[in-house]
């Protein structure tokens, strides 16, 4: 046999072990067993080895050991993802489920498939050509498994019993190793675990009681394991199953052994160098076993050495490996696969990669240079966000997508003059011919506009500021934003030129449900009133879904009530419905107030306090009237960061179960939660009228507020949560990928409930 020649290429291999058994195993465990040979065959050869395997394990590699107990794959999953080292080149999953392998992630993943079936992976890598054909249809690489020679003893000279060593399950067909021990009155040793309780005790446990030539030693290993194989007359291996590999038979040839085998699976591929030995049927066995005649002990082990060592294994997946590795060239959609999976780093490092790369296209890079400066963001590095950016600059003329995100970081900065000085560059650049690849619609279109109306507010030039807003709102004429801006700038304007403002008291006749009426007093200027103004509705799609499931006698919950939009919207459907109205700002209460008595209806309950987990006075973070948007007051100290002047005050707080009486708590059929940013607390303190009613639930969800949004939808065991575009009314699950412009609430239905 030729010596190896390692390749000069030092790889940093990553073997995930099955989490049953420790590497290598005391006793059973095949699977482990081989992972330790061809991980100390890699590590000899000079490759950085990282072994993923359950603690107790003993390597030479570096081991990382599981946290967890034994038979949990997600566990494996989640461990690894968390684990696996950024220079990984390679990564080998033994996995019964190929559980690393099927997260498709973006680094060569082979997956040694250890019994015959096909885990729909893109690497698989079966354990013999019969496998690779019957499983995995053709598509994939078979590799012997192999087993290091100095683990086993030989002997030419053999005692006169027969063995089986394996399983004690049916698929493996013990009860025929026993049949033919008592049909030619031979001696039988069981070795292996028991997996089939009912199976032991009906077919093997009446053949130890009657028969004193059969003998059960249970699971075996290290020295017992290694004498039993060396001096058995023949091993028996009656497979009934498709047979991936049979390691016990090479194991047992390499001690000088025999095995009689059936012909299920590889085994005639495994013992291709000795067909006398594979088995047609339970009678030829037992014919052979009678007879006698096998090779000779060193033919056997001489025939295993050639082919099914640790080191040709080890071999074979070297060579494999290193033609992967030479060939990855992940694309980058790998960025966005391993930020799905939570590796931020392995997502940077990819994109530097990429940027290293010669192959790369321009596309690629500027890609890699974009989603590199935004990982940068969320890591709180302005600094290198910045610097990819600039980047960019390298490999393309300046884009609409860079310049917006160098505005907006000087924006951060109050920068407003050199932030306004890269937006107006956004407007000036030609967009590239094709809008295929890397291309973000809305800095070449509206957002440097609606960012130039920013700068230029800020920068004392209020005709500037309203002239971009008005480009903005030619291009997007629906969006809040924009409209909230030529709401804010349109007095300014007009005080300039000496124009007297709009009215204050402008009363509003909105459509209600089915034919109704119902009207608001609008206090202008504000945001909701002007858009309730000039649109005739408020989140429309939202109160239209949220009717659909209000019952006569039933209660609407709106919490969070603003100036009743919602809430009078509901209560104009008749007497049979009641609303419970609850708003804490004490000015915007007084115009709740004003707006229920302005309709007359007697089905409206008001209510001027906060509501939370906990009852009594609470800080409340009040804007004045006097602000546009003075909807954004709230309990949260996070809404400062979005309010106008706002200052904290002292207000009532109760919690919805206290608020409601317990009839209304049988029959609340919808929950609306617009707090700004305490939806976690009003849900707490609402958990006995969700058990007793189990009501529709539609809250906004605001980032600074006090719980991130798994902790609030972890409240709400038993629902079926949706995203709600509030405008349109559409519906989307939580899984699905969101289109631009999409402004979600949330909308819980309870299992079982049609939205």
């Amino acid at each position: 046999m030729k010596p190896y020649n390692s390749s000069t290429r030092r790889l940093t291999i990553v073997q995930v072990a099955p989490d049953y058994y420790p590497v290598p195993p005391p006793a059973y465990g095949g699977i482990e067993r081989v992972v330790h040979a061809l991980t100390e065959r890699l590590v000899r050869m000079g490759h950085h080895v990282v072994l993923f395997a359950p603690a107790g394990s003993v390597t030479s590699a570096e081991l990382i050991p599981y946290e967890h107990g034994p038979g949990d794959p997600d566990a494996i999953r989640d461990f690894v993802l968390r684990s696996l080292p950024a220079d990984a080149d390679i990564v080998h999953d033994h996995t019964h489920a190929s559980i690393i392998g099927r997260l498709r992630l973006p680094i060569p993943t082979v997956c040694t498939l250890h019994a015959a079936v096909n885990n729909g992976v893109d690497l698989p890598v079966y354990i013999s050509n019969s496998s690779l054909n019957t499983a995995g249809r053709g598509a994939g690489e078979f590799i012997y498994n192999g087993i290091d020679p100095n683990q086993f003893d030989y002997a030419e000279r053999k005692d006169d019993y027969l063995l089986y060593m394996g399983v004690m399950s049916p698929h493996k067909g013990v009860h025929h190793a026993i049949g033919i021990a008592e049909r030619t009155g031979l001696r039988l040793v069981l070795a292996g675990p028991v997996f089939g309780e009912a199976y032991f005790q009906s077919e093997i446990q009446p053949a130890l009681e009657r028969n004193p030539n059969i003998e059960f030693v249970g699971e075996v290993g290290g020295e017992t394991k290694r004498r039993l194989l060396r001096d058995a007359r023949c091993m028996l291996f009656p497979t009934c199953c498709e047979e991936a590999f049979g390691l016990v038979m090479i194991e047992a040839m390499i001690s000088g052994t025999p095995v009689l085998a059936l012909a299920n699976g590889a085994v005639p591929e495994v013992l291709a160098g000795f067909p006398e030995l594979v088995c047609r049927d339970v009678e030829q066995m037992e014919e052979k076993t009678r007879l006698g005649a096998f090779p000779a002990a060193a033919d056997l082990r001489s025939y295993v050495m050639g082919r099914f060592t640790d080191e040709i294994m080890a071999r074979q997946y070297d060579k494999l490996f290193l033609r992967l590795a030479e060939l990855h060239d992940p694309p980058a959609s790998g960025i966005e696969k391993w930020k799905e999976n939570g590796r931020r780093d392995m997502a940077l490092q990819l994109c530097d990669s990429i940027l290293g790369r010669e192959a790369s296209s321009i596309d690629e890079k500027l890609h890699a240079c974009n989603a590199a400066a935004e990982l940068c963001r969320e890591a709180g590095d302005r600094s290198q966000e910045k610097a990819y950016v600039f980047r960019s600059f390298e490999f393309a003329v300046p884009r609409a997508e860079f310049c917006c995100r160098l505005g907006y970081l000087l924006l951060e900065e109050q920068e407003y003059a050199k932030a306004a000085y890269w937006y107006r560059l956004a407007t000036r650049i030609e967009p590239p011919p094709s809008k295929e690849g890397f291309y973000f619609e809305s800095c070449w279109t509206w957002l440097p506009h609606i960012q130039l109306c920013i700068c230029h507010y800020h920068l004392n030039d209020i005709e500037q500021s309203y002239r971009h807003n008005e480009i903005a709102r030619s291009l997007i004429p629906d969006n809040p934003y924009v409209l909230y801006n030529q709401s804010f700038l349109k007095p300014l304007i007009a005080a300039s030129a000496g124009e007297v403002p709009e009215s204050r008291g402008h009363i509003a006749e909105l459509e209600g449900p089915e034919n109704n009426v119902f009207r608001l007093r609008l206090h202008l200027p504000g945001f909701i009133e002007e858009t309730i103004r000039d649109r005739g509705a408020w989140e429309p799609g939202l109160i239209r879904l949220l009717r659909r499931h209000m019952r006569a006698g039933g209660v609407f919950a709106d919490i969070g009530a603003n100036i009743g939009y919602h809430a009078l919207y509901m209560a104009s459907l008749g007497s049979d419905f009641q609303c419970v109205a609850v708003e804490p700002h004490p000015d915007i209460f007084n115009q709740l107030e004003e707006n229920a008595r302005l309709n007359g209806f007697s089905n409206v309950t008001l209510l001027n306090c906060a509501i939370g987990h906990t009852s009594g006075p609470i800080g409340f973070y009040r804007q004045p009237m006097s602000a546009y948007n003075r909807g954004l007051s709230g309990t949260m100290a996070g809404a400062i960061a979005q309010a106008e002047d706002a200052a904290c005050v002292e207000v009532a707080s109760m919690t919805l179960d206290e608020a409601l009486t317990g009839d209304q708590k049988r029959r609340t059929n919808v929950i609306k939660i617009d707090t700004q940013g305490s939806e976690y607390e009003v849900l707490q303190g609402a958990e006995e009228t969700i058990r007793l009613s189990r009501p529709i639930i539609a809250f906004e969800y605001h980032a600074y507020g006090s719980r991130p949004l798994e902790d609030i939808i972890g409240l709400l065991a038993g629902y079926t949560i949706y995203k709600l575009q509030a405008w349109t009314g559409e519906l989307r699950g939580m899984d699905e990928q969101d289109p631009e412009g999409f402004e979600q609430d949330y909308v819980c239905f309870p299992d079982g409930t049609a939205p």
